[in-house]
């Protein structure tokens, strides 16, 4: 299992998709918390948000 990671992280191409999966992962993350706040700023209803 080790010897796998270890090969995963040194290849450049492995690295940069783990990385977009990570970015995506964190950005999705700090949008869904901040959903009812920007409902409530702009004023949306559910179905305007939807």
């Amino acid at each position: 299992m080790i010897k796998k990671l270890k090969l995963y992280i040194s290849n450049p191409k492995h690295m940069a998709v783990g990385l977009c999966f990570l970015l995506l992962s964190t950005l999705f993350a700090l949008w869904i918390t901040r959903i009812p706040e920007v409902k409530n700023t702009l004023g949306l209803s559910e179905g305007d948000l939807g």
